[in-house]
């Protein structure tokens, strides 16, 4: 999958979790919150050419774009959607006030990742690989 179609599928996860939420369907909207943010940084990831095999390789991008962006708290709030969204899919221990409140969060991150793509926008192919 290529970048600018991570991109799309990052913003379409965003809209699926708020009808999920809407829904009711807690578990469905909390794993399509992760998708969101995941897809996001795999946009990045792709059109900049860094690793992206494995989960590490994820974390890494985030911490690369924390670091280039001046952006720490990019670090924690993935680590929040992994930890606290992606393990709620399967133990269902987050309530809909904290769902809501998450959502939002997603939403701020996915719009600050996916400018991080090359200036030129994210539907650009890899120039450069970051090591």
């Amino acid at each position: 999958m290529e970048g600018g179609t991570h991109a799309r599928v990052a913003r379409a996860f965003l809209e699926a979790a708020s009808r999920e939420l809407e829904n009711g369907d807690e578990l469905q909207a909390s794993e399509k919150m992760w998708g969101a943010a995941s897809h996001a940084v795999r946009a990045v990831i792709r059109v900049r050419g860094w690793p992206n095999g494995k989960t590490r390789d994820l974390d890494n991008a985030v911490s690369y774009l924390a670091d280039e962006y001046g952006k720490p708290h990019l670090n924690n709030e993935f680590s929040y959607f992994r930890n606290a969204l992606h393990s709620n899919f399967y133990h269902g221990f987050l309530e809909i006030p904290d769902l809501e409140y998450a959502l939002a969060r997603v939403q701020v991150f996915v719009d600050e990742v996916l400018p991080a793509g090359p200036r030129l926008g994210v539907d650009q192919e890899p120039t450069a690989r970051r090591e």
